[in-house]
């Protein structure tokens, strides 16, 4: 069995994207609207400049977290050694496991990527009526809030617990998403210097450190999407959302990655959902606009 077999899922901007002004104009010659009935579109569009990827801020603060990472992670000759993690069974080889023995086998697969097989982990599932150990999480599965995974230490043996939500042994896209997510916790909680503007960022910064450990394009992924449900007599879409990082400022993280690693960017393409593709490569553009700055980390 293919243990990275995904079902459909379409990943959505948050807002970020320079495509929303475009959209909004297609939507007006689309529709056959004259442009004295588009003019409010057309007007927030002339002189039809493009809009950046992702705000100025948003990609600055990304490219100083990476240089945050690799200052306090190993250096560069650390992540030059990381690859860049695909869906295959080069990475996760296929297995006939099911239930939690599926999950822990994911979740040992993803601590050995990480680099973490060594440091003391327990994993256990929770349920959504019991009180999770930690408050953070990795946004809603379903069109409520419901907690995906959580991490806790105690600090005075060091031993780490992760839990998942049980639901996310059918999506192991985001399961694996959020076992990096997790895992990214455990590694940062290793690092005395904040990241860039502060503990306040500790968040962002993890979701930021699961791509820097190789596995962007499985937050990517899974950073929004619909699927299909089914209960009963009703069948509908059920939308989810899951991590910090919106799917445009994770698709800039994948491509500074890419770039700081000499990895081939055709390989994060044939892997990202076929609706970030088109992303992925404006991401692309955008890191190379900072090539000389990312070049610049290499000496780290």
């Amino acid at each position: 069995m293919n243990v990275l077999a995904a079902p459909f899922a379409q990943n959505l901007s948050k807002g970020e994207c320079g495509d929303t002004h475009r959209r909004r104009l297609n939507l007006t010659i689309n529709s056959g609207c004259l442009p004295s009935q588009g003019s409010t579109i057309v007007a927030l569009m002339w002189p039809f400049t493009s809009a950046p990827f992702i705000p100025e801020e948003y990609s600055e603060w990304i490219l100083q977290g990476f240089s945050w990472l690799i200052e306090n992670c190993g250096g560069y000759e650390e992540l030059k050694r990381t690859p860049l993690i695909t869906p295959t069974p080069e990475y996760f080889p296929n297995t006939d496991l099911k239930g939690h023995e599926f999950v822990a086998y994911m979740f040992e697969q993803v601590r050995k990527l990480a680099g973490l097989e060594d440091w003391p982990c327990v994993l256990e599932p929770h349920y959504e009526d019991e009180e999770p150990p930690q408050p953070h999480a990795a946004q809603g599965l379903t069109q409520h809030e419901s907690i995906a995974g959580t991490f806790s230490e105690d600090h005075e043996s060091g031993t780490a617990t992760i839990t998942y939500d049980p639901a996310l042994g059918r999506q192991p896209i985001a399961l694996v998403a959020t076992f990096a997510h997790e895992l990214s916790h455990y590694l940062l909680h290793r690092v005395e210097n904040p990241p860039p503007g502060g503990w306040e960022m500790s968040e962002l910064a993890t979701d930021l450190a699961a791509v820097f450990m190789g596995f962007g394009i499985f937050q990517a992924n899974s950073a929004f999407s619909f699927h299909q449900f089914t209960e009963g007599t009703t069948v509908g879409w059920r939308s989810s959302s899951r991590g910090y990082l919106s799917a445009p400022s994770l698709l800039f993280a994948l491509a500074i990655f890419v770039v700081l690693t000499d990895a081939d960017p055709k390989v994060a393409e044939r892997h990202l959902n076929a609706d970030l593709v088109g992303r992925y490569r404006r991401a692309l553009k955008h890191a190379h606009s900072f090539f000389e700055r990312i070049q610049a980390m290499k000496s780290l």
